[in-house]
């Protein structure tokens, strides 16, 4: 550790060189100067720990060198030598920010004493500030670690936790990019599933890319042995072959830091932190290489509850198609309905430009649409005459029958207003609530024409299927009565050739 610095400033060479002997030989290094112009050039150009300042100096007050040195260094402690000092200079100096006032002629002894009373205060203050400093970074990274648990356990989509994740792990670990890769199903490759900074996506870096790890050794340790890998261009200890060295540093990346994404002593994925600017720069410390373990653990606890949510979510589904195939089973004349309907309810969201997600909803809610049927009598569901009044009474409340067996699947929420809603009509005549205009969900809207298309150019045992010509006249002169107006404008809009392929598409025929 090097000594510590001492500025000797007086206007008495004498007292400067005996002030300045006597410190060498306690072990400081001692710096000294005749003028406040001089010292304060000292001051500029080197470290000062602290300085005996003459309060009288030939080109300016020493009050005026000592506001100086504080603005410049503020850490540096400061004590004012005199023999003209008065109560209100030695107010005004402590004002200024001074340590203490020592009388002259001077005592060795008390400007000793002084001196290692303030240098000890300059410890105890970079200490507190350096503790200070350390517990705040604890407390920001305990901060962004309870924000990973906050994000991980949302109920967002897994895409948006990553990318989340990604974004924060740039913010924290102060690197170029983040990429976030999930290890496939027998660990052989991984696919890229978030990227932060999107703008650095010509780092030939893109969402969905594969990395199969025969081709990375680095990647396939970091899988294989759950440790961190760092790597840096042109490293003779960890050489790179081009082709790795193109996969793992694309572009302008110097440096990459890659983590595994560990859960239950498992890998399920890697975050790959890339840094264009020298290593050195923003090294990675122990903190934060434990850090970023964290926030990896916390991406794969995110990775592991989507894989469980999809398989519940499949099960939920498989159960529940099996039902809406029962009852196109249970009624003879409707069998592949619900398929055909699904694909006729697709076809007219993307026509209107439905988001994907909410098409996906819309395609699990035209699949069950009739699944409340389950609760109506087969000698209501089967019978080929006309319903009595008791018996469509009993008849229309199968969309509520359908909403309540969907009613504690979460995930189904958006499917749940399909079941619901899907014979409401566009003039408020529908059921079960007699809903009116875009008061009715836009995918119950949507599915009502469907529903209606499949029913026109159907077989239904009292008579024959029509073609699509009659089906298209059929609902154009209901929009804006039974059916919405924009909805029936995309059925319109698409060709009679397109819904006869997807008629046969969905069930041979």
């Amino acid at each position: 550790m090097p000594p510590e610095s001492i500025l000797v400033v007086d206007d008495d060479p004498g007292t400067c060189e005996t002030l300045s002997d006597i410190l060498e030989l306690q072990g400081y290094a001692v710096h000294s100067a005749l003028t406040g112009e001089a010292a304060e050039a000292i001051v500029r150009s080197q470290r000062i720990d602290a300085a005996l300042l003459d309060l009288r100096l030939p080109d300016r007050s020493g009050l005026d060198v000592l506001r100086f040195m504080k603005d410049q260094a503020p850490e540096t402690e400061v004590i004012l030598v005199s023999g003209y000092a008065t109560l209100t200079s030695a107010i005004e100096a402590m004002r200024y920010g001074a340590f203490g006032y020592v009388q002259k002629p001077v005592n060795v002894e008390e400007v000793l004493s002084g001196l290692k009373r303030a240098l000890e205060r300059q410890r105890m203050a970079r200490e507190l500030r350096q503790a200070n400093a350390e517990n705040l970074e604890r407390l920001q990274e305990l901060e962004l670690l309870l924000e990973t648990a906050r994000v991980v356990s949302s109920r967002l989509e897994l895409t948006e936790v990553l990318q989340t994740l990604a974004e924060q792990m740039v913010r924290q670990m102060q690197v170029t990019l983040c990429h976030i890769s999930v290890l496939n199903g027998d660990q052989s490759q991984l696919c890229v599933r978030a990227i932060y900074p999107v703008r650095q996506v010509p780092w030939h870096v893109a969402l969905g890319d594969r990395i199969p790890l025969v081709l990375s050794p680095t990647y396939k340790r970091v899988v294989e042995g759950m440790e961190v890998e760092p790597i840096r261009r042109g490293d003779s200890l960890r050489p790179l072959t081009s082709a790795e060295e193109a996969l793992l540093l694309p572009a302008d990346a110097n440096s990459a830091f890659l983590v595994p994404m560990v859960v239950k002593e498992k890998v399920v994925g890697v975050v790959t932190l890339l840094e264009a600017r020298d290593w050195a720069r923003s090294p990675f410390t122990p903190r934060k290489v434990n850090l970023c373990r964290a926030m990896a653990s916390g991406a794969a606890i995110a990775i592991e509850n989507a894989l469980l949510f999809e398989q519940r979510e499949r099960t939920h589904l498989a159960t529940l198609a099996a039902l809406a195939s029962a009852l196109d089973a249970r009624e003879r004349e409707t069998q592949a309905h619900s398929r055909r309907v699904q694909e006729y309810s697709l076809r007219l969201a993307k026509e209107m430009g439905v988001p994907e997600a909410d098409r996906r909803h819309l395609a699990t809610g035209a699949l069950l649409h009739d699944v409340g049927k389950i609760g109506v009598r087969d000698a209501i569901l089967l019978k080929c005459g006309e319903l009595s009044e008791e018996e469509w009474a009993e008849m229309k409340k199968h969309p509520l029958i359908g909403y309540r067996m969907l009613k504690r699947l979460d995930h189904l929420q958006g499917e749940r207003a399909i079941v619901l809603a899907h014979h409401e009509r566009w003039d408020g005549s529908g059921y079960p609530q007699g809903l009116a205009g875009r008061s009715i969900p836009l995918p119950a809207r949507i599915f009502a024409v469907a529903d209606t298309i499949d029913a026109i150019t159907s077989d239904r045992p009292y008579r024959k299927r029509r073609g699509f010509q009659e089906a298209r006249e059929e609902i154009a002169r209901c929009a804006g009565t039974q059916f919405d107006p924009e909805v029936v404008a995309a059925f319109l809009r698409v060709p009679i050739e397109e819904w006869e392929e997807i008629q046969w598409r969905a069930t041979g025929s």
